[in-house]
């Protein structure tokens, strides 16, 4: 259950990003003013989709490809915990992250894109703009590697997808949630948002340690730990129901 509060958090901090968050204001906000909300959905429905459809292209190249079928489920455990370490270290010291993607010019393109999007006031153009962001936020925010990390560690496409489903309900939630009270709750998330604040510092450490929990198994150990209190045993139960239900229908 660890793997899924990660993925629900990252969700919401991926928002938080500093390349991101001074976007919100205009994005989001202005398309819940007055009865735009219809637009606020299709914005955040169509980020959704396009975060949804681009991770599930990059672990099918990189996972689930044939050309890579000789990398066993160890190399991937490792270059999970790897990741998620790296980019944990990233969440830590933002400024280190900031000079990659100033270098590679990361979100260069989705930005533009972005600015293109933003000129078609139809809900047409507010699904590209949502289409848009997805581009942006997996670019230019480290946090989006932390999913791809759990990902590379899952080998049961199952438990896999709803990593993924997790992950992107806690981006969506937090965007509407902007979306809907605007200007108030990004100025109470603006604490959250700091790169160099405890949160974000926070929940680096935390990333640092589910990585090299996954790296050293210790993540399976911690959830063997978890299962001796009743009230995970069942949470643990019906993640199993699920999995195994996705197992039948294949």
């Amino acid at each position: 259950m660890l793997a899924y509060f990660i993925a629900f958090i990252s969700g919401v901090v991926t928002v938080l990003a500093p390349c991101v968050f001074p976007l919100l204001p205009i994005i989001i906000g202005s398309a819940a003013t007055g009865k735009n909300l219809k637009k606020l959905f299709v914005i955040v429905g169509s980020l959704s989709i396009s975060v949804f459809i681009f991770t599930i292209l990059l672990r099918t190249f990189l996972i689930d490809n044939p050309v890579f079928s000789f990398l066993n489920e160890d190399f991937w455990r490792y270059a999970s915990g790897t990741l998620i370490t790296i980019f944990g270290f990233f969440s830590v010291f933002p400024e280190v992250w900031d000079r990659i993607s100033n270098i590679f010019k990361f979100s260069q393109k989705s930005d533009k894109l972005l600015d293109e999007a933003s000129q078609n006031k139809s809900l047409w153009g507010s699904a590209l703009l949502g289409a848009s962001l997805g581009p942006v936020f997996s670019s230019c925010s480290p946090t989006y590697f932390v999913i791809v990390g759990l990902l590379a560690a899952e080998t049961d496409r199952v438990r896999s997808l709803s990593l993924l489903i997790v992950y992107i309900i806690g981006l969506a939630l937090i965007l509407i949630l902007i979306g809907i009270f605007g200007q108030k709750l990004i100025k109470k998330l603006r604490w959250a948002a700091n790169p160099n604040g405890i949160f974000k510092k926070g929940f680096g450490i935390l990333l640092i340690v589910l990585g090299l929990m996954i790296f050293f198994r210790l993540d399976k150990v911690f959830e063997a730990w978890l299962l001796n209190f009743d009230v995970y045993n069942n949470l643990f139960q019906f993640e199993n129901n699920l999995t195994d239900g996705g197992r039948k229908l294949n």
